[in-house]
């Protein structure tokens, strides 16, 4: 027979373990809970992006599976990119289909550091007697090529880099990019007046309208959040007469809005709202010139989410310093008939050691 005592052991230690089976029981409802929840959420935000993206379920689904099954692929690696703005122009005033912006930079997955190097494009191409911002449109001239290869493949031989993906935006169409992240912080380096920008609502409207042919557009130094409309301004004004009205100081500035642009993206601001992000995944999709796939550029962002993109701009020399020579020369315009830029080395092996090291 069992003593009062061990009667009283047995009673405790039923006490105690009821406690922790409620404790237990308590803790699988939050966890069971937690995860119903999250799948709520995650449903409901992938509903959203597919509203606002275009993508059916599986779709996106399909996406994302390959997304992810690439990531290894992308990890530690070093990947090159040509970044082209395309000026393309069409109306009564101009007719142009010119490369602004002209940027080759590289990625390092690994560190998430981003490196650029605008290449100017008064740069002169004597192969083939033009400027390397004509690329483009002798591309899209030509039979078996396209603007953006024939342009990758030039500016990878005169640079000696080989270059993995383009990326063509049409500067018309940046407003409308920038607008969809609710715009972008710039830090203007130097205050500048343009007084001779076109005006958008005349070429538009034709000069019937009674708008003034050229507008004023302004910018104070500093840091300052740009719309779409704005930051356009910014990176296409040329005609102000300080050193900002220069082509070295509007590819500085363009380099500048990239950056931004690029920061936008990954703010949790950003990531955090389907809406915005499936609005530039159409965008991508619909306006943007790329052999980038939409699964690549999806992997891209997924092995560089969780690191601190850093950027940096790398300036070609035109200018010499104690440490450094010029290495691109401007000749008299009768050379060539127009003003351009060349390499000091007519060569371009210097030119290329310089960004080969520097990229």
């Amino acid at each position: 027979m069992y003593s009062m005592k061990q009667d009283e052991e047995i009673k405790e230690e039923k006490k105690s373990v009821f406690p922790v089976r409620r404790i237990v029981l308590f803790l699988g409802c939050v966890i069971i809970g937690f995860v119903v929840l999250c799948v709520i959420l995650a449903n409901q935000y992938l509903s959203a992006f597919s509203v606002s993206s275009g993508l059916s379920f599986n779709q996106l689904w399909a996406l994302v599976t390959t997304t992810r099954n690439q990531q290894d692929h992308f990890n530690n690696k070093k990947l090159t990119f040509l970044i082209l703005g395309l000026d393309k122009r069409n109306d009564e005033f101009e007719k142009t289909l010119l490369t602004d912006t002209i940027i080759l930079a590289s990625l390092n997955t690994d560190s998430g550091q981003l490196t650029m190097i605008p290449i100017p494009r008064d740069l002169w191409i004597p192969e083939l007697h033009t400027k390397v911002n004509a690329l483009y449109f002798y591309g899209e001239d030509r039979a078996g090529t396209t603007g953006p290869v024939f342009t990758a493949g030039e500016i990878s031989r005169i640079t000696g880099v080989p270059i993995d993906y383009y990326v063509v935006l049409n500067y018309q169409q940046l407003p409308e990019l920038i607008d969809a992240v609710n715009g972008i912080e710039v830090t203007v380096e130097q205050s500048f007046t343009d007084d001779q920008f076109p005006n958008p609502r005349y070429i538009q409207e034709a000069s019937e309208s009674g708008e003034p042919i050229y507008i004023s557009v302004s910018f104070h130094a500093g840091k300052q959040w740009m719309s779409g409309e704005r930051a356009l301004n910014y990176v296409r004004s040329r005609h102000s007469e300080s050193e900002e009205g220069s082509d070295l100081a509007r590819s500085r500035r363009q380099t500048a809005v990239v950056q931004a642009l690029l920061s936008r993206l990954k703010q949790r601001e950003t990531l955090l709202s389907p809406d915005t992000l499936g609005n530039v995944y159409q965008f991508w999709r619909n306006r943007i010139e790329t052999n980038l796939a939409d699964a690549e550029a999806g992997t891209l962002g997924l092995v560089t989410y969780n690191k601190q993109l850093s950027f940096s701009s790398v300036a070609i020399p035109t200018v010499s310093s104690q440490n450094q020579p010029a290495l691109l020369l401007h000749p008299p315009t009768a050379t060539y008939g127009q003003w351009v830029w060349e390499p000091r080395d007519k060569s371009w092996e210097e030119l290329q050691t310089f960004i080969q090291n520097n990229l």
